[in-house]
């Protein structure tokens, strides 16, 4: 039997790839991102972008007359008298949705709405697959979604990374965010970071720029965004010398090229040419199934 040394590849990927990337992260870890620590403590004020919307989304709540129903009678079990002694004053509010009791009392009992997956003990769960199924059909589940968005932006996003850098001595003194990176603990063998995840920063919806906003550029520098397209693919197409995922690539690369000279009127046709025979992933499947995909596909 004939057995194959693969060293060389072994130790090209290792001294060329690795080793690069591993200096590249350890010296993000070390440096950190800046952020702009006054605005993200304004973001926690009252009047602030956020906590109006966090308002705004409640004052739904409280107008809805199946949430007054499920209110009136939360009010009841617990004890406390309504209507007021002339039937005019208003009933105090204790309905939450931070409560799960609550929010079953609310979305499964008095609007009836049939959960699509239940927890461990049971409990219907009521999360962002619940939410995306049944927004569009009542108006309370679209309440909820963007009231658990608006909570999870502020107590993760902004109160949370501001706690994070107070108890950290270099953040304190720098207002640098730093985290942990990890290349054993992900299955897939890509990258990770944790305490805290800094690639899963908000980037889409129409509250990601807020939450951007967050980071700067140190004094003197200049904020860039780069996107490693398809890196993982790339760097083992060139480590294994697979010539048909390295003429992908170079074919992507040559459109894009291609877009840098060219004519105002000739961009719209190369773009449409990218979001094919520019994109490893969805040549990939043309390649095995023989039709053209979209990103949504």
């Amino acid at each position: 039997k004939k057995y194959v040394n693969y060293g060389p590849w072994y130790q090209r990927h290792l001294y060329e790839q690795m080793s690069a990337a591993v200096h590249a992260i350890s010296t993000m870890m070390q440096h950190g991102s800046a952020v702009d620590t006054d605005y993200m403590r304004s973001l926690l004020k009252k009047d602030s972008i956020l906590k109006n919307a966090l308002a705004e989304e409640l004052g739904k709540l409280r107008r809805s007359k199946a949430a007054q129903r499920v209110n009136k009678a939360l009010l009841k079990v617990a004890g406390v008298a309504t209507g007021g002694l002339f039937g005019k004053k208003s009933d105090p509010w204790i309905l939450s949705l931070t409560r799960p009791a609550h929010k079953q009392a609310l979305y499964i009992q008095e609007l009836g709405i049939e959960p699509l997956a239940l927890t461990k003990s049971g409990a219907p769960q009521l999360n962002k697959k619940f939410n995306e199924a049944y927004k569009d059909e009542y108006p309370e589940v679209a309440i909820l979604s963007e009231f658990q968005e608006l909570s999870k932006l502020l107590g993760t996003y902004v109160s949370g990374w501001l706690d994070k850098i107070r108890l950290s001595p270099d953040s304190v003194s720098d207002a640098r965010f730093r985290t942990v990176f990890q290349f054993f603990r992900i299955v897939t063998g890509r990258l990770g970071s944790e305490k805290p995840n800094h690639q899963n920063i908000p980037s889409r919806g129409k509250r990601a720029k807020i939450i951007k906003r967050m980071f700067r550029a140190a004094a003197g520098y200049l904020q860039i965004r780069a996107d490693y397209s398809a890196h993982e693919v790339k760097m083992w197409a060139l480590s294994a010398e697979d010539e048909a995922l390295i003429k992908s690539f170079a074919e992507g690369l040559a459109l894009r090229q291609a877009l840098i000279v060219a004519e105002a009127s000739e961009r719209p046709k190369i773009f449409e040419a990218l979001k094919k025979r520019g994109d490893v992933h969805i040549q990939n499947v043309f390649r095995i199934f023989k039709q053209w995909v979209d990103k949504s596909h």
